[in-house]
C-alpha cells in the first residue's frame, strides 16, 4: 500500500483545513462568505491569508513526504539488490 492511499491526501487537505479554520473562530466567516467577501470584512481577508498559509505549508509537508518515499523506496531497491547479491 502506498503512502497516497494511506495518508489519502484529499482528507488530510480537508482535515487540516477545517482545524485550523476552527481554531482561528473563522466558521462564520466560512458559512457566510458571500456576505463577508462584499462587505471586505477584516475577517474574510483573515480567512484569505490563513487559508493561503496553510496550504503553503500543507504542499511543503507533501514535498517532504514525497522525498521521504523516494528515499524509502531507494533503500528498500538497495536492500533488495544487496539480498540478491549475498
Amino acid at each position: 500500500m502506498s503512502r497516497r492511499e494511506v495518508l489519502r491526501p484529499d482528507v488530510l487537505e480537508e482535515s487540516i483545513l477545517s482545524a485550523v479554520i476552527k481554531h482561528l473562530s473563522l466558521s462564520d466567516t466560512v458559512r457566510h462568505l458571500t456576505t463577508h467577501e462584499q462587505g471586505h470584512s477584516h475577517e474574510y481577508f483573515l480567512l484569505q491569508e490563513v487559508v493561503s498559509e496553510t496550504y503553503r505549508k500543507l504542499h511543503a509537508m507533501i514535498r517532504q513526504l514525497q522525498v521521504s518515499d523516494t528515499f524509502r523506496r531507494r533503500a528498500d531497491s538497495s536492500l533488495v539488490v544487496r539480498l540478491c547479491l549475498a
